[in-house]
């Protein structure tokens, strides 16, 4: 015998596909309506056609493993993640790519950690893909120095913290990503590490080198990208341990003038959305990290975005991150897109 909730959502489906299908029909452009509600939409100098979004949208959607991709046949979330994101980032991207007069064209997104700029950056390699376009994808995390270098590194700043393991400024290969940097742009090809984080008990190492193409595009991903150096006074203020990290940070000044573009993430309060994002993934992964021991280890970046956040964001929606091209986008804590601008 049928339940009356189970009678009634019987009754509502034909109404509601109904419903559906009429605003389906009442819109000649369903792609463009939902793309135009987005904050990003305002920031495109060169904006899509109906017929563009069309087929990027199927596109992507099809790459998420979604038959459907009209924006009233999707969930609201997946809509937010293709519409709102994935394809407005994608076009701003774009636009720099084909104004850009070197090749390839080098584009940095700092973005905080769990924030999903790993999967930002395959949806944009997919799109670039399929708009004939070779793209790279670098992380900072795969830039990491080797296990035995971060013991040495630990032995150095016995005591501190922010220095005991990997992540902060001042634990990377600086040689290294100028080398494949500079190889990227000469030849369109190099090749370049991977991390692996399970290493040594999840203290991690280098895993090799893997071949890496991106003849038109390389896009470089990391939490502490475009962070700059505030001076010992005012990191110590923060963290008595982050003085020799922001000392640290000065020597980035080189990766950073590979980039052509910037594209950052913004968050409001990185203590409790980083916290809430890494105790989320340890939850869906089935157990790994404590509560106790997430915070430990989240507490070890907080010191950073603290004291290079402000100034990040705010060259984001000013001048640009070293005067380059910058696209701020600013996510709310179930990472979507509730603002946006142009700097630069």
């Amino acid at each position: 015998m049928l339940t009356y909730a189970t009678r009634s959502a019987l009754l509502l489906r034909p109404l509601i596909q109904s419903t559906r299908a009429t605003a389906r029909a009442l819109s000649a452009t369903p792609y463009l309506d939902r793309t135009k509600q987005g904050p990003v939409w305002p920031t495109l100098s060169v904006k899509p056609d109906e017929k563009t979004l069309e087929k990027d949208g199927k596109g992507v959607c099809a790459w998420l493993g979604s038959a459907k991709s009209t924006p009233a046949d999707l969930n609201p979330q997946l809509a937010a993640r293709v519409y709102d994101l994935y394809l407005p980032v994608y076009y701003w991207c774009k636009d720099v790519v084909e104004k850009n007069p070197t090749k390839p064209t080098v584009i940095f997104m700092s973005a905080p950690q769990g924030c999903g700029k790993t999967t930002i950056c395959d949806a944009l390699v997919e799109r670039f893909a399929a708009d004939g376009k070779q793209c790279a994808a670098l992380s900072y995390d795969d830039f990491y120095l080797t296990h035995a270098e971060q013991n040495e590194v630990a032995k150095t700043h016995e005591n501190n913290r922010l220095l005991e393991l990997r992540g902060n400024g001042g634990t990377h290969d600086l040689e290294l990503f100028d080398d494949v940097l500079t190889t990227l742009k000469s030849t369109g090809k190099a090749k370049a590490p991977r991390y692996d984080k399970t290493a040594f008990g999840g203290f991690g190492d280098r895993a090799g080198l893997v071949d890496v193409e991106g003849a038109d595009v390389v896009l470089v991903e990391g939490w502490m990208a475009g962070f700059k150096p505030v001076g010992a006074a005012a990191a110590t203020a923060v963290d008595a341990d982050l003085g020799a990290v922001d000392a640290c940070l000065g020597a980035y000044a080189r990766w950073d003038a590979h980039a052509d573009a910037w594209l950052v993430v913004a968050i409001e309060s990185p203590a409790d959305t980083v916290y809430g994002w890494r105790r989320e993934a340890e939850r869906r992964a089935g157990g790994g990290l404590s509560d106790e021991q997430v915070r430990d280890f989240v507490g070890r970046f907080l010191p950073s975005y603290e004291a290079y956040c402000p100034a990040l964001y705010a060259a984001a929606a000013g001048g640009g991150v070293d005067a380059k091209p910058t696209l701020r986008l600013d996510v709310d804590t179930t990472r979507s897109p509730v603002g946006a601008v142009r700097g630069g």
